[in-house]
């Protein structure tokens, strides 16, 4: 049993959220408090998401547009998800070199580790604004 530091109940500790963070490697506030709290959040803050969301949106539509090219193709059967060009893990995701509207097709397929290390080499070089720029 553990105490919720928000509501003061005891309950089974398999009621509160895990937390690595945590000696006991759970939440100091139990899941249905936790669950209050963001719920009050987002309907606090609704506004302020939506914005941000239209901001990104219109700031990333090259990005996006390729990104759900990728999605129905993959869908309609007219590109196949392949394996990692490097490792050849089958959880891969599709890369993107460049958000040209020609090339939104063109895809290298990296495993999640992989990716985001070409994405650091590209920041490293200084290519992601050129990559996201479309």
């Amino acid at each position: 049993m553990k105490k919720c530091n928000r509501c003061g109940i005891a309950k089974p500790i398999a009621k509160f959220n895990r937390d690595r963070t945590r000696s006991d490697g759970r939440s100091y506030v139990c899941a249905e408090c936790s669950r209050d709290v963001c719920r009050g959040s987002k309907r606090k803050h609704r506004q302020r998401v939506a914005d941000y969301g239209a901001r990104y949106r219109a700031a990333n539509r090259p990005k996006r547009l390729a990104h759900q090219a990728v999605a129905r193709a993959l869908y309609s059967g007219s590109l196949t998800k392949m394996p990692c060009e490097i490792c050849s893990d089958k959880e891969s995701e599709a890369h993107h070199d460049s958000y040209e509207e020609d090339r939104e097709l063109s895809v290298n397929w990296l495993c999640r580790e992989h990716h985001m290390a070409r994405h650091e080499e590209q920041n490293a070089a200084g290519l992601d604004s050129i990559v996201n720029s479309g």
